[in-house]
């Protein structure tokens, strides 16, 4: 990390449905980029919705928050 480097926290999603993208955008905030295709022939073009801004980054973590699905390992065994 530099020294004048600064952390912060981002949502990143890829996906070959720039409609879908679209969609969580208007839910979320954020921007989206195209993604290099370097072989076109037998890839489809795909895009990335980056999350930056602080106070999205921390809407959308307490909006989906519920929806994760996270096993106890800790509480099965015992």
């Amino acid at each position: 990390m530099h020294s004048k480097e600064h952390r912060r926290p981002c949502i990143s999603i890829s996906s070959n449905d720039k409609e879908m993208l679209i969609y969580i955008q208007s839910l979320t905030g954020g921007s989206i980029y195209n993604k290099k295709n370097y072989n076109p022939t037998k890839f489809q073009n795909s895009y990335k919705l980056y999350i930056k801004k602080k106070e999205e980054v921390f809407q959308t973590l307490k909006e989906i928050y519920g929806l994760f699905r996270i096993e106890r390992t800790k509480e099965k065994k015992s």
